[in-house]
């Protein structure tokens, strides 16, 4: 599977023309992600969860989906420590919607929690 992808990569544009859309940036974190686990495997990464720091230094990939207006605006007052209620309430949608955007932020951004998705967004300059 590693060794197609690298040829898809190597694919020129022009071939890639009669073929279904491909994204090439999803096609490099895929390969990503085989580079991971491969250093997993080889003992190089601990099994241990990742701290918000090694999150964030490891989030050098590019997301794999855009973030949409309305996660960006969540994102911004979830790294300014607003609550879940008081981004509701600022943004004049329910509780539920937010926890819906902090979901696919938590997604996107391969995150587990507020801490980490904070960082990572540092790091990548999404703020």
């Amino acid at each position: 599977m590693k060794q197609a992808l690298q040829s898809l990569l190597g694919t020129s544009s022009s071939q890639q023309e009669g073929k279904d859309a491909l994204s090439l940036p999803y096609v490099s974190h895929l390969l990503a992600a085989f580079e991971q686990e491969e250093h997993t495997r080889t003992g190089r990464a601990k099994d241990r969860p990742a701290t918000a720091r090694e999150a964030a230094t490891s989030s050098a990939l590019p997301l794999l989906e855009p973030l949409t207006t309305q996660e960006q605006r969540v994102l911004r007052l979830l790294a300014a420590g607003r609550s879940t209620q008081e981004i509701a309430e600022n943004l004049v949608v329910s509780v539920n919607t937010v926890k819906t955007h902090l979901k696919h932020l938590y997604s996107k951004l391969q995150v587990s929690n507020r801490i980490q998705a904070s960082a990572v967004a540092r790091q990548r300059q999404l703020l």
